[in-house]
C-alpha cells in the first residue's frame, strides 16, 4: 500500500507526498485515496499505542519505559491488522515504518490542519530523525523492532532481553539467529540461570558475546548457513543454544576475562 509522508521544509510548513515502491507515473499521486486511508487508520494506531504504553507502565513500573514502548507499538500494529492489508503485502514494510516514525516526529494527524499537532506522538519516536534512518532496514526503525519483539509476549520478550532494546537489537540484526525458536530458548534457558548467572548474561558486552557465539553457530552467510535453527526440534535447539551459553558463561568467568 502506499504511504502518505508527511515532512517539514525548512520555512516550518508540513507538506505530504505520496511514496510507492510500485511503478507508477505521477511520483506515487495517482494512489493518494488509498493512502489517506492508511494514514488516518496511523493515527488510530498511534492513539491506542500512547494509550497501551500508559497502561503497562502502571502494570510493570519496574520495566524499562523505553522496552514498553517499543513492545507496545508493535503490539498495536499486529493487533490493527495493518500489515495484514491485501494492497500492503507486495510494499516494503520499511515505508510504513517509515511513514509512521515521520507522523511521530511532527506530530501531525491525517486531518491537519483541521486538527491539532499531537505531541504527546513524539514520547513514542526514537530521537533520531526519521529521514537519517529511511535507507536502513526493516528491524532498525523503531516500529519494526517493535514489531518483531512483540513476537513474544512482553513477559517472555522481558526474560529474553533483560528488558534492554540494546540486547534485542544486537540478535534481531542478525538473519540466521533472530528467529522465534531462538528467542524462545534463550527465555527457557535465562529463566533457569542463577540470578546471578542471568545478571551476569544480560550485561550489554556479555549478551553481545553470546550473540556472536550464536552467530558462529549459525552463520547468516557461507559454510555452514543452510543449517538454520528453526529446522531443529525444540528440544534439541535448546540443548544446542544451551552448551553455547555454557561455554560463554564459562569465557566471561575465566580470570583471563576478568
Amino acid at each position: 500500500m502506499p504511504v502518505k509522508l508527511w515532512q517539514q521544509d525548512k520555512s516550518g510548513n508540513f507538506f505530504s507526498r505520496i511514496v510507492t515502491q510500485w511503478d507508477n507515473s505521477l511520483g506515487g499521486e495517482e494512489y493518494r485515496e488509498q493512502a489517506e486511508e492508511l494514514d488516518q487508520r496511523l493515527d488510530e494506531v498511534l492513539d491506542d499505542s500512547l494509550k497501551l504504553v500508559k497502561d503497562l507502565k502502571d502494570q510493570c513500573p519496574d520495566v524499562s519505559p523505553k522496552f514498553l514502548r517499543t513492545w507496545s507499538v508493535g503490539r498495536v500494529v499486529r493487533d490493527s491488522g495493518i500489515l495484514q492489508l491485501p494492497a500492503l503485502e507486495t510494499e516494503r514494510r520499511q515505508l510504513l515504518w517509515r511513514a509512521m516514525s515521520w507522523k511521530c516526529w511532527l506530530g501531525i494527524k491525517h486531518d491537519y490542519p483541521e486538527s491539532e499537532l499531537c505531541q504527546e506522538w513524539q514520547s513514542l519516536r526514537s530521537n533520531l530523525e526519521p529521514e537519517v534512518r529511511n535507507q536502513q532496514s526493516d528491524v532498525k526503525y523503531l516500529f519494526g523492532m517493535g514489531y518483531w519483539l512483540q513476537q513474544q509476549e512482553l513477559e517472555d520478550a522481558i526474560s529474553t532481553f533483560g528488558q534492554s532494546v540494546g540486547h534485542a537489537n544486537a540478535l534481531s540484526y542478525r538473519a540466521s539467529i533472530r528467529v522465534l525458536p531462538v528467542r524462545t530458548a534463550l527465555r527457557h534457558l535465562f529463566e533457569q540461570l542463577t540470578e546471578a548467572d542471568r545478571s551476569v548474561i544480560y550485561k550489554g558486552k556479555n549478551f553481545k558475546s553470546l550473540v556472536k557465539a550464536l552467530r558462529k553457530r549459525w552463520p547468516d552467510r557461507g559454510p555452514g548457513s543452510a543449517d538454520r535453527p528453526e529446522h531443529y526440534p525444540p528440544e534439541l535447539l535448546e540443548e544446542e543454544i544451551r552448551l553455547i551459553l555454557e561455554s560463554v558463561l564459562v569465557d566471561i568467568k575465566s580470570p583471563k576475562a576478568s
